[in-house]
């Protein structure tokens, strides 16, 4: 009897365990039940969830208005702003999504500024991407802004990534201000970019589009017959970039113009053939020079040099061979147009320079055939008409100069030279 006492101990154990347990998990049970976080609120959660799923991945003609979510379901809200954005309210969205703002979750503050950007809030939709250190939407915006014209939306587009990363986005930035043609604040962006990162693999860059800023600067000061602030930003733009040949080809009409000194505006000219050899300017800035101080051998000279460096610039030849014309050199003007017709036999104006020089010579004939050749390598020129229309009157063949000046105003109304010659034509009659 003792022995069956004590086998019989653990089984007894045994059952006031699973009793226990059985109790504990009923408590749990209808704890979960009536609390409202509990078991009713997941099986409510669950519901909803899958009848979102239904809705929002139906057919347009096959999905039906989706119910209120319950008080406890977690992402709720995340839920409705999608199907808010799915059938393009964005109103709802905005105000599903507003109470949410205070939270830490990336994706609601990226889901926010999408709103705003379609909403056309651009500026709280570039500060939410700020915020969250969003670059590419910022740069993709930033672009699209600048195509559709809306720079002032770009520029503060490019602020938000220059304030994220300035060292990146300096040159990206001062663009904008380039496009504006705020030429001092691009200067200040790439003038902060050089000192706060002095050692950046971007400073060649900077140096180069700064120096470039200070010399477009200097060309409306220039322009505007700003002496002094012009020579300043021609100065500042060569203390950058010692190698940039703009600033040079600046200063050298500042000296010409302001001190009406030829001979050093001409030594800043032969600094940008040294510097920049393959461009044109230096030579045509000395040619002009020489032209506007009547010295025109000199002048032939330096196009002699022009041509013979840049055998393929038709401007320099006709230059060359006009200047012999009209200082009474017609000649060897006319042999010159010879030699550069064989070089360039597809350019009307030449052939239309050479009639001027066979006019000018008492050769009207030959001006004619060269007129003549002129059109129809070029016949939408109103001038070359025009000419025509002189050369006939020279040969006193009258009503073929009438249709060349007709002709000359319907390819040009405004050309008021061929207007006169017409009218003086006709009034003769």
């Amino acid at each position: 009897m003792r022995m069956s006492k004590w086998r019989s101990t653990p089984i007894i154990m045994r059952h006031k365990t699973l009793w226990i347990l059985y109790i504990v998990i009923c408590v749990f049970i209808v704890w979960g039940w009536f609390n409202p976080g509990g078991i009713q609120a997941a099986l409510a959660n669950n519901l909803w969830s899958n009848e979102f799923v239904r809705v929002y991945f139906a057919d347009e003609a096959q999905s039906g208005k989706l119910s209120a979510p319950p008080a406890t379901h977690p992402h709720a809200g995340i839920f409705m702003v999608k199907q808010a954005l799915k059938a393009n309210d964005l109103d709802s969205a905005l105000k599903y999504i507003t109470p949410m703002l205070d939270s830490t979750d990336k994706m609601i503050h990226e889901i926010y500024a999408m709103i705003m950007y379609e909403k056309g809030n651009y500026t709280e939709a570039f500060a939410a991407w700020e915020e969250i250190g969003d670059e590419a939407s910022l740069w993709r915006a930033a672009w699209a802004m600048s195509e559709i014209g809306r720079n002032d939306l770009g520029t503060k587009a490019a602020a938000s990534l220059y304030n994220l990363n300035p060292e990146q986005y300096a040159s990206f930035y001062a663009g904008f201000f380039r496009e504006n043609s705020d030429y001092a604040a691009e200067i200040m962006v790439f003038e902060q970019a050089i000192s706060n990162f002095p050692n950046s693999d971007f400073l060649p860059q900077w140096q180069e589009r700064l120096s470039d800023t200070y010399n477009k600067q200097g060309e409306i000061h220039l322009q505007q017959k700003q002496w002094e602030l012009a020579e300043k930003s021609f100065l500042l733009a060569i203390t950058i970039r010692e190698d940039n040949w703009k600033p040079y080809s600046g200063l050298g009409w500042v000296y010409y113009y302001r001190d009406n000194d030829a001979e050093k505006a001409i030594s800043f000219f032969n600094k940008v053939i040294e510097l920049a050899p393959e461009v044109t300017d230096g030579f045509r800035n000395i040619v002009d020079v020489y032209v506007r101080e009547g010295e025109i051998p000199q002048a032939l000279t330096w196009l002699e040099r022009a041509m013979a460096h840049f055998p393929d610039r038709e401007n320099f030849f006709m230059t060359y061979a006009g200047l012999l014309r009209d200082n009474g050199e017609v000649e060897k003007a006319l042999v010159t147009y010879k030699v550069i017709i064989a070089r360039f036999p597809a350019n009307g104006c030449f052939f239309n320079e050479m009639a001027c020089a066979f006019l000018r010579n008492g050769q009207p004939e030959e001006a004619l055939q060269a007129a003549q050749q002129a059109i129809a390598l070029n016949p939408e020129l109103s001038a070359f008409h025009s000419l025509a229309g002189q050369i006939f009157v020279k040969l006193s063949r009258f009503e073929e100069a009438r249709d060349a000046y007709r002709r000359a105003l319907e390819l040009d109304p405004n050309n008021g030279w061929a207007g006169a010659a017409l009218k003086e034509l006709e009034g003769s009659d």
